[in-house]
């Protein structure tokens, strides 16, 4: 594809008009948007070019769109690796959900003939007449939207799409730094999830032939940088040292405050968040899981650029979160992608020959989360890489896995045909998403007393979860191997467990509670954790 225009605006064109996904967001560290300048127009050479692109390739003309600057004319031949719009991306919709008597929120008063949301009259209503409600699971990558009956709790439709706010940096990290580097960054990414979530709204209405002023709740689970970034509130505090939230508790707010005026009088609320980056997306999920309640001792983890875990033990509940990186969504990684098709999803060794799997059965054009995990699991188990996470040596091998090995360029071939390879970057990037996780759970652990053989139950929750196996999960090592038949994978909590706080006093009135019992530990201030994170990335 070749997209023209000034030097300066080929990124933004890139990611607004083709809406393409770069893990750094514009930083110049991931590599992902590299483009050939075919143009007669010289193109200076940047710093970034020089760490990420090869002198050969430079040469020829490519240069990382992100760094572009000037007002020239070119034009930007963008190759087929660069091109991950939202076609075909798996979306997960559904999550598991613990049984909940129906008292929503938001209700009908027969005698009074009108619509109140707790002891608050909002309107004057026909009983004849429907009212809906909406919730919401806001993710760093994607949004899903339920219109649900207002009465009777039904889902009426669901609609997702990609988070509009990806193209200031695929993590919540990146766009904490966005908002860092311009203050203005804030209000445009607010009113890129707002407008998002209006207009699918207003399809969703028209589609089902629903007055738009019939919608009288919307209730939002997101992580603490997407609750902050919605609510207009800079998530700069977050992203440095204490780390402290500037928004804790539930927040409710009218829709003539959040700009939705064309839904009448309605009222969006947002799920509390645990701790800078144990948000509301966590929270709806131990509401889903009913880990408030669990008798027995129980792990929940959330996998994805930040992994979140939960662990209950004699009725007590211990939160923490890690730093996993993009990684595990198949972002810096040599040839990853999103999961689309053509993704390298799963793999094997039979025989000494690698078999993989691709995503729609389509011929393979890189790897995604699910399918580096994959392959690394069959590259530990044929000891193509060794426990520290180096790449074997070739002559060490059997004659036919030493095809596989390429020691002076440091990778792994999986599909030369195709130039589809892992790098030995591409696995020290997964030990430290793997070091990171693991050892979050084992300082859970440790805070509460317990080993991994007092666990009765592991929950895998979220996009990521959904779609790795338990055994790459421990062969690999995110989740301690003996724990491998107790993994129980339970999908989109969030969006779940955001439904449960729409439709139950009780919830919506315990949250606020819930996560003042929970005990959050932060790992950075753990004596000791450095250590703990370092034998945590070891293959072993």
């Amino acid at each position: 594809m070749i997209i023209e225009g000034k030097s300066k605006d080929i990124f933004q064109k890139m990611t607004r008009d083709y809406q393409m996904v770069f893990p750094c967001g514009g930083g110049g560290t991931c590599g992902k948007c590299r483009v050939k300048i075919e143009s007669e127009n010289s193109v200076p050479i940047t710093q970034a070019d020089r760490l990420l692109i090869s002198k050969q390739a430079i040469s020829e003309g490519y240069r990382l769109a992100c760094h572009l600057k000037g007002d020239n004319w070119v034009r930007a031949y963008v190759p087929d690796q660069s091109m991950t719009a939202s076609e075909g991306i798996q979306i997960l919709r559904t999550g598991h959900l613990a049984p909940f008597v129906i008292d929503p929120v938001i209700y009908y008063k027969q005698e009074e003939k009108k619509i109140y949301y707790l002891d608050r009259p909002l309107a004057n209503w026909q009983e004849s007449k429907s009212f809906y409600i909406v919730t919401v699971d806001i993710g760093s990558t994607t949004i899903v939207v339920s219109l649900l009956d207002g009465q009777s709790g039904q889902e009426i439709t669901s609609e997702t799409c990609l988070n509009p706010q990806r193209r200031f940096g695929q993590d919540v990290m990146s766009r904490i730094s966005s908002v860092q580097k311009n203050s203005e960054n804030l209000t445009e990414m607010q009113g890129a999830v707002l407008s998002e979530i209006r207009d699918i709204l207003v399809q969703m209405c028209l589609n089902h032939e629903i007055e738009f002023e019939q919608v009288f709740g919307i209730f939002i689970a997101g992580n603490a940088v997407m609750n902050h970034i919605l609510l207009g509130v800079s998530p700069e505090p977050l992203g440095v040292a204490p780390y402290q939230l500037v928004i804790k508790d539930l927040q409710e707010l009218n829709f003539h405050e959040m700009g939705l005026d064309c839904f009448g009088e309605g009222i969006l609320a947002t799920l509390p968040n645990v701790s800078a980056f144990v948000g509301g997306d966590i929270v709806a999920g131990i509401l889903a899981t009913a880990l408030y309640r669990q008798q027995q001792t129980c792990l929940f983890v959330d996998i994805g650029t930040n992994g979140e875990i939960v662990l209950v033990h004699k009725g007590k509940m211990y939160s923490a979160s890690c730093a996993a990186g993009p990684a595990l969504e198949g972002m810096n990684i040599t040839c990853g992608m999103t999961a689309q098709p053509g993704a390298i999803e799963e793999a094997t060794f039979s025989r000494a020959s690698l078999r993989y799997k691709t995503i729609a059965k389509k011929k393979a054009v890189g790897i995604c989360g699910s399918g580096i995990l994959a392959l690394i699991r069959e590259c530990l188990k044929e000891e193509l890489i060794i426990p520290r996470g180096n790449i074997a040596k070739a002559e060490a091998l059997s004659p036919r896995l030493q095809t596989y090995i390429d020691n002076k360029a440091k990778k792994i071939w999986i599909d030369r045909r195709r130039n589809i390879f892992i790098s030995q970057g591409d696995i020290r990037q997964i030990q430290l998403a793997k070091g990171a996780i693991l050892s979050g759970i084992q300082a859970l652990m440790a805070q509460a007393g317990i080993d991994a053989e007092d666990i009765d139950r592991v929950l895998i929750a979220g996009q990521f979860g959904a779609y790795v196996t338990a055994e790459s999960l421990t062969v690999v090592g995110l989740v301690p191997k003996s724990l491998k038949d107790k993994i129980e994978y339970v999908g989109n909590t969030s969006q779940a467990g955001c439904r449960m706080f729409a439709l139950n006093h009780h919830f919506y009135h315990r949250v606020n509670q819930m996560v003042a019992e929970i005990q959050h530990v932060e790992l950075s201030l753990l004596p000791g954790y450095d250590r703990l994170f370092a034998k945590a990335t070891l293959f072993k």
